[in-house]
């Protein structure tokens, strides 16, 4: 069973409604976590459905009014499709900023099956809880600057809070290795933050922990994971962990000048 391309972006939600408090509007819904405010998953609208020029600019009121009045810089994210290009331009028209990326969507149904995760020396996989906060965030901020430092911190203290995401680390004769998130929603699991430290890389600890994720979906009796991402040349890593690609939508981030 493969979801829709409207079921994957509703799916898509998920990984943001678990790390923010989203209220729900005609048009999609707007998130807001005042605690992590430099956040921008944590603090956009999002619009879930076809609007025109005119619907695009009253939402951009909405979202500068509502975002100014807690001290947060507005943005407006859609994805294309189902909306169509050609908004950008009304965007900027309005003084808003925009930046456009293509997305790749994998899907992994559980009825596919799975292979067994190649021997890794050293390594141990282990759900985490919010007292290993520090050693996940040590693999996703290697290199970080000083302020995605501090946004992340409070994206995992969220995601270990969270009785919907399932947190794994890999160590490495006990050292943390690699991290990444699974947020279930609907029979499915987003498989978020995928991070491997640079030491430790292409010893294949990525499909080790791809692998436990797919054994965990199994277990608990969902239909299967599905992951987001934008970085080159990944297909064929993902491929090999049987994450079928199913479509390159383009995700169009809009944010308020001066915001």
């Amino acid at each position: 069973m493969t979801p829709t391309i409207g079921e994957l972006l509703r799916l898509q939600r998920a990984y943001y409604e678990a790390i923010s408090t989203w209220e729900r509007h005609p048009w999609g819904v707007i998130g807001l976590n005042v605690r992590n405010p430099d956040s921008h998953d944590s603090n956009h609208a999002y619009i879930d459905r076809q609007v025109d020029a005119v619907e695009l600019a009253e939402i951009l009121r909405h979202a500068a009014a509502y975002y100014g009045t807690k001290g947060i810089g507005p943005r407006v994210r859609y994805h294309i499709p189902p909306n169509s290009e050609g908004l950008e331009g009304h965007a900027r028209a309005a003084g808003w900023s925009v930046h456009i990326e293509q997305e790749t969507w994998r899907v992994w149904p559980t009825d596919d099956g799975r292979e067994k995760a190649p021997e890794v020396p050293g390594l141990a996989l282990s759900l985490s809880s919010s007292g290993e906060r520090e050693e996940l965030l040590a693999v996703c901020n290697e290199g970080a600057d000083e302020s995605t430092v501090y946004r992340r911190a409070g994206v995992w203290a969220t995601l270990l809070a969270s009785d919907a995401v399932d947190c794994l680390i890999a160590r490495v004769e006990g050292e943390p290795a690699g991290g990444l998130a699974c947020v279930w929603r609907d029979g499915w699991g987003s498989i978020e933050q995928v991070e491997t430290r640079e030491a430790y890389r292409r010893r294949g600890i990525c499909t080790a922990m791809i692998r436990f994720m797919q054994a965990r979906a199994a277990s608990r009796g969902e239909k299967g994971l599905y992951l987001y991402d934008t970085i080159d040349n990944a297909d064929r890593i993902y491929a090999r962990e049987g994450l079928r690609l199913v479509a390159r939508p383009y995700q169009v981030h809009l944010w308020h000048e001066g915001g």
